[in-house]
């Protein structure tokens, strides 16, 4: 049941977990990509519409579906 809260709550933006790591020390680094895999939505969980020629169109995570890029210069 916890699980399932926490999965919930960081899926609805309510909850943000705050880890502390050490990633020159290699602390903590292991926990936070489990609690990323186990706890975090999953691109499958989302529904992303993208805009291109002045229509939009839904996105999905699909292998063999469409690319969908967005880059930008920093």
């Amino acid at each position: 049941e916890i699980r399932r809260g926490l999965h919930a709550g960081i899926a609805s933006g309510d909850l943000y977990p705050v880890f502390t790591i050490s990633s020159t020390k290699t602390v903590g680094v292991a926990r936070l990509l489990d609690a990323i895999a186990e706890w975090f939505p999953t691109p499958a969980d989302h529904h992303v519409m993208a805009a291109a020629g002045g229509k939009e169109t839904a996105l999905t995570a699909d292998r063999n579906g469409p690319l969908a890029v967005q880059a930008f210069k920093t």
